[in-house]
């Protein structure tokens, strides 16, 4: 978990590549289906998150498809105290287990800095204020729930790609 810009897909691939994990890319999924979907493509531009209905439906295909695997990663998922609790319920009937929640912390001014550089569609500074209010009144819940549950790690997302790479291996393996 992260701020937009924090560097969740960057380190998604990175631990898919080093530790055989499938990762369910949420983001994306969503994303491709805003393409075939005008009221959801709009919702997107807007900075706006994707419906729960569609969201869970998409985690649930993954996590269906991907059973037999032990190690799963969710890049950009639960988003809401809502969607964690829905996660909690489907890895229960799927019999998967949450084992740790990382969260890349970086402050503010970095994601500006950040998705600057990065220049996809939805990175206008309107579009990244309209996600960073999003997501301090939606996501924060679901760090303190996490936390709660003993599951959150929090990971300084600041340095070089492999610097906070070894952050989050070091938390994995604490």
């Amino acid at each position: 978990m992260g701020m937009p810009g924090a560097g969740k897909d960057t380190q998604a691939l990175l631990l898919e590549e080093a530790a055989d994990l499938t990762v369910i890319r949420v983001g994306d999924e969503v994303r491709k289906r805003a393409k075939l979907n005008k009221k959801l493509d709009k919702q997107i531009d807007s900075g706006a998150l994707a419906e729960d209905s569609i969201v869970e439906a998409i985690v649930k295909e993954k996590l269906i498809e991907s059973a037999t695997n032990a190690h799963l990663l969710s890049d950009g998922y639960p988003r809401s105290l809502d969607q964690a609790k829905a996660l909690g319920m489907m890895c229960s009937a799927l019999n998967v287990v949450i084992e740790k929640v990382v969260y890349i912390e970086i402050p503010e001014d970095e994601v500006y800095k950040r998705l600057e550089k990065r220049g996809r569609e939805d990175d206008e500074p309107e579009v990244i204020r309209q996600r960073l209010a999003i997501f301090q009144a939606e996501t924060k819940p679901v760090l303190s729930y996490y936390e709660s549950e003993g599951l959150l790690v929090r990971v300084n997302g600041i340095g070089s790609v492999e610097e906070v790479q070894n952050n989050i291996n070091k938390a994995l393996h604490s």
